[in-house]
């Protein structure tokens, strides 16, 4: 089934949790076995300062999220992002902004590409729940959040 075809389970944060399967005849329940309750966060990033990316994945580490945590970033020789992700043990996965910009399309649309790629390599019983972020509005929400900080 096609990442558009899966159901949405709910939305926190910029965040939409998707089930892998749908299906009704119990195979939901063998897949969840299969993957053994191993959880997935994508993400994409592109001009996220190194303290906005520290909110983010501190904030998960922050509620014992244990998911396998992927973005994939969008500018090449990002030395202070690797090591932010490196401390919160997080993968940080180049690829080409400009080209799949062009095929599909900002972003937000150009993001549906990167993540369907990855999870059809990592396959269907390799997570039983995924986490597709947007990190710019989770980056919004940080400045608006440490602006108010600060008027105190």
């Amino acid at each position: 089934m096609g990442l558009a075809g899966r159901v949405l389970t709910g939305i926190a944060l910029g965040a939409l949790v998707m089930p892998v399967s749908t299906d009704d005849t119990g195979a939901r329940e063998a897949h969840q076995g299969a993957a053994a309750g191993r959880q997935l966060v994508l993400g994409t990033q592109k001009g996220l300062l190194p303290q906005e990316m520290r909110v983010f994945l501190a904030s998960l580490r922050a509620v014992a999220c244990r998911a396998e945590v992927v973005i994939f970033s969008a500018e090449k020789g990002r030395a202070d992002l690797d090591e932010v992700a490196e401390t919160f043990d997080a993968r940080l996965i180049q690829y080409d902004f400009e080209s799949l910009s062009a095929q599909h399309g900002p972003m937000n649309l150009h993001r549906f590409q990167l993540f369907s790629e990855f999870l059809r390599q990592a396959g269907p019983d390799a997570y039983a729940q995924v986490c597709l972020c947007c990190l710019y509005y989770i980056a919004c929400t940080c400045i608006l959040y440490l602006g108010y900080l600060y008027t105190i």
